[in-house]
């Protein structure tokens, strides 16, 4: 059953992905994409693979720390080794989280706490998101109080709420024990003890502060190397779109974008951008076309992924250390 359930989920993300493409596809003039690519300036392209590495070296540093939070040791290189890896399988895999299920399944099967693993990750990817909103929030009130579009801030309320609601079942007791009666409901389902200890390890986060905090700082960084990529894609095609442009109407695009409704975010981040970056007057194909150039230039940094699976596959050296408290 569950097997059929998930297919029919693929096969629903596969239509909203082909759909959204399609009707973007209709919307603008093929040939002034082409005009696009054959005026980019692909020095400029190339330069815009520095965020994104940058983005692999923050991720994995942020991981290392909450990892060591719980007590493991793992060297950086191993990491950044399960990130790039984890990043490359993620391309094809049909969720927004797949690489991030790519993480959990190798942190897990080389230290044997399987929900140590998943709450590692997924504290990674909430400390990620919340970053996200927050850079999403300042630049829709921007886009609301300076520009008079008040739309901004009601298309990316539904994500935000989402993310507030994540965290909220990890810091309000009266939630937790919710979450926790909900989850009793369903003893009888295979992997819910998994789910349950995750959950448990995930909301002791709590007891480290002092490093969700560095991790979070860090994941603001990443926020502004996603900036950088797509201010740098921009200029690569002359699109005028200044760097407060981008870091106003970028982060609230890609935190629709993470809405888990698509195979692997496409259709859905393109429309974002398209969506967003018109607000700034830039015209639709030359963002159409920076969108398909972000998915190229992302495509190329995680090509040494595929050497790294090709050499390693997803172990880690994993050992125990102390916890941080």
């Amino acid at each position: 059953m569950s097997e059929k359930r998930n297919l029919r989920g693929t096969i629903v993300r596969a239509f909203i992905s082909a759909a959204i493409l399609f009707w973007l596809s209709a919307k603008v003039e093929w040939s002034e994409i082409g005009r696009v690519f054959a005026d980019c300036r692909w020095d400029i392209f190339a330069l815009g693979l520095v965020p994104v590495l940058m983005i692999r070296f923050l991720t994995a540093y942020k991981w290392q720390l909450l990892i060591e939070a719980k007590g493991e040791k793992v060297g950086y290189r191993h990491l950044l080794w399960s990130v790039w890896v984890s990043n490359f399988l993620g391309s094809f895999l049909p969720a927004t989280a797949g690489g991030d299920a790519v993480r959990m399944y190798s942190l897990g099967a080389s230290s044997g706490r399987h929900a140590e693993a998943v709450s590692s990750v997924a504290m990674d990817r909430i400390t990620g998101a919340v970053s996200m909103m927050v850079a999403a929030f300042v630049g829709a009130l921007w886009a609301a109080i300076v520009w008079g579009r008040n739309e901004v801030l009601i298309v990316m309320a539904a994500p935000a709420f989402a993310v507030a609601a994540m965290v909220a079942f990890l810091i309000v007791p009266g939630l937790q024990n919710l979450a926790d009666k909900i989850l009793n409901r369903f003893n009888a389902f295979p992997g819910i003890k998994l789910i349950r200890e995750a959950y448990s390890a995930l909301c002791d986060y709590k007891e480290h502060g002092r490093i969700l905090g560095v991790v979070f700082a860090l994941a603001l960084m990443n926020q502004l190397m996603r900036v950088l990529i797509v201010w740098s894609l921009a200029k690569s095609t002359s699109m005028s779109l200044s760097f407060a442009d981008c870091a106003i109407l970028v982060p609230p695009a890609l935190l629709v974008s993470m809405l888990p409704i698509s195979i692997a975010g496409w259709g859905v981040r393109e429309g974002a951008l398209v969506y967003f970056l018109n607000i700034a007057g830039a015209a639709a194909p030359a963002i159409f076309a920076v969108a398909l150039l972000m998915r190229l230039l992302i495509g190329i940094g995680n090509l040494p992924g595929v050497f790294m699976y090709l050499k390693s596959g997803l172990n880690l050296k994993v050992r125990r250390s102390y916890a941080v408290s």
